[in-house]
């Protein structure tokens, strides 16, 4: 997974949802922590326009969902 494609400066998320989830963002200005319970709820639908990633996404990754949720939940 790669969240800093399009979250990011420049990225497929418009300004009033930007988070940015660049590597050498503090975890305190990236806006996750306050954005938890979305991120899951996204990475758990399919629904074309809510679900995330954007693109390329017709099935749930489970093991990449695993990952996700377990560094989420560690934060």
């Amino acid at each position: 997974m790669q969240c800093a494609h399009c979250h990011s400066p420049g990225g497929e998320v418009p300004p009033f949802l930007f988070t940015d989830y660049r590597f050498e963002t503090p975890i305190e200005d990236a806006g996750i922590t306050s954005n938890v319970e979305e991120i899951k709820s996204r990475f758990n639908s399919t629904t074309f326009g809510f679900s995330m990633p954007l693109l390329g996404r017709t099935i749930l990754h489970e093991e990449g969902k695993t990952l996700l949720f377990e560094y989420l939940d560690s934060l």
